[in-house]
């Protein structure tokens, strides 16, 4: 019954993503060193980065209060920004603590998740540049108009639906007047 284990993955890197909302008072400067400083670390914890996300100035979906120099402080806007990195799964506990103590000045909000190595994200517009096989694709995500939005009538055109008891009715609605008056 002694039989030799192998392929374990104790002590191999594993791959994690981390989102951060940064506090919307860091100007340009400050947030690429700021997130200079966060690659910096997974560096030295012998992390290799994947791949980064730009950050972008985003609109939360809700208020998030936060204490910045001393004082409370609702904010409804934060610059997003995201990495996904390969580490030691002994290390991730180390840049968590990195998250939470040292960068809690200017991060908000983070979230790190296990992941894959693969890229995860795929647009239609990607999908359609990388292929381009289909040029009317494109235009339609850049237009922000699909062929589902222009094959749908408008309201006014269509005729109205009402539910008259157990009875559903789809008629002009001179009809439908006229049935509910009886």
């Amino acid at each position: 019954m002694n039989q030799k284990i192998e392929n374990t993955n104790v002590g191999e890197s594993l791959v994690y993503e981390t989102s951060l909302l940064f506090v919307p008072e860091l100007d340009s400067d400050a947030l690429s060193q700021t997130i200079s400083t966060i690659k910096e670390k997974l560096v030295s914890l012998e992390g290799e980065i994947v791949s980064e996300g730009e950050p972008v100035h985003i609109k939360l979906a809700y208020q998030v209060v936060k204490s910045i120099k001393n004082k409370l402080k609702k904010i409804d806007h934060a610059h997003f920004y995201w990495v996904k990195f390969e580490i030691s799964p002994s290390k991730i506990a180390e840049f968590e603590k990195f998250l939470k103590e040292v960068m809690a000045v200017e991060v908000m909000r983070y979230l790190l998740v296990k992941t894959i190595r693969e890229n995860t994200v795929l647009t239609k517009l990607t999908e359609a540049k990388s292929s381009k096989a289909d040029e009317a694709l494109i235009e339609e995500v850049i237009s922000g108009e699909t062929k589902a939005d222009t094959e749908i009538a408008p309201l006014d055109e269509k005729e109205p639906i009402t539910d008259l008891g157990d009875e559903a009715v789809v008629a002009p609605a001179e009809e439908v007047e006229q049935k509910i008056a009886e």
